[in-house]
């Protein structure tokens, strides 16, 4: 079984980032290892590791984070990480994860500055359950944070399966932990890579779209044919939510994708 891990993160001149990466057995023992990563750039860090099952070793699932290392060989920062990474494992697939450094929730970060109150690092609850795997298999994951009862997570993109863009044709997400969203996606379904895609916020009890997620479109991995099973997990960063009206927010190329133009863009608004 091969792992790869891909993480973009400015470091110092000596500095060295590594997975700290639990693996779960079948007997329900963790194995722990640290695995430093490799750069060309400073910035684009990357390590494939081979796990080598055997009869009396088998692995069920995974659980990681990332840490830096300094020149001096100790822990110079560790990932806010209340989500944790876990995905659940089958022998016969390769796994590439795309990863981005987790701080700690902008709310949280807000609370601590501005009101001077201890902020609680409780792990939240997270659900490792095994998904429908395929030739190739893309896997998104993403945290969201302060959503309204009734609220929840979707995905809208550039591809038939994600809908073009097209707000009543949104891909739901299945929530697997207190705060974390993922949905996995058969890549034969998927007409190109890359592809662009943004979170969206939906109401549960009427199924309609609420809200774009804030920001660029985020634009997925490129994808190479291969002849072994692949599963390739897209960890995003939280939802960017605002509380925003809808066509603030939309995808660049909405437009030419179907997307109704709501006649109060025209009006100026101050940033």
């Amino acid at each position: 079984m091969k792992l790869t891990f891909h993480l973009p993160y400015r470091a110092k001149w000596g500095e060295t980032l590594e997975v700290a990466l639990h693996l779960i057995l079948t007997q329900g023992r963790v194995r722990i290892e640290y695995i430093p990563m490799i750069t060309s750039d400073g910035f684009n860090w990357s390590i494939d590791y081979i796990l080598m099952p055997s009869w009396h070793r088998s692995y069920v699932a995974l659980f990681y984070a990332y840490q830096l290392r300094g020149a001096d060989g100790l822990v110079e920062r560790r990932e806010c990480n209340p989500v944790p990474r876990a995905i659940a494992l089958s022998q016969d697939c390769e796994y590439e994860f795309y990863d981005s450094w987790q701080d700690w929730p902008l709310h949280w970060q807000c609370a601590c500055k501005d009101n001077g109150i201890q902020v609680s690092l409780r792990p939240d609850k997270i659900n490792i359950v095994p998904v429908p795997l395929a030739h190739i298999t893309v896997i998104l994951n993403v945290r969201a944070y302060g959503l309204l009862p009734q609220e929840q997570i979707a995905v809208l993109g550039d591809t038939p399966t994600m809908g073009r863009w097209l707000t009543n044709r949104y891909l739901p997400m299945d929530k697997v932990g207190d705060n974390c969203w993922m949905v996995s996606i058969n890549a034969d379904m998927i007409s190109h890579f890359p592809f662009q895609y943004k979170y969206v916020i939906v109401n549960s009890n009427t199924q309609n779209m609420v809200y774009w997620e804030a920001g660029d479109n985020r634009i997925s991995c490129s994808v190479t044919e291969t002849t072994a099973n692949k599963v390739i997990a897209l960890n995003d960063n939280s939802v960017r939510i605002k509380r925003l009206p809808i066509y603030r927010c939309k995808p660049q190329s909405a437009a030419e994708e179907g997307y109704n133009e709501n006649p109060l863009k025209k009006i100026r608004h101050d940033p």
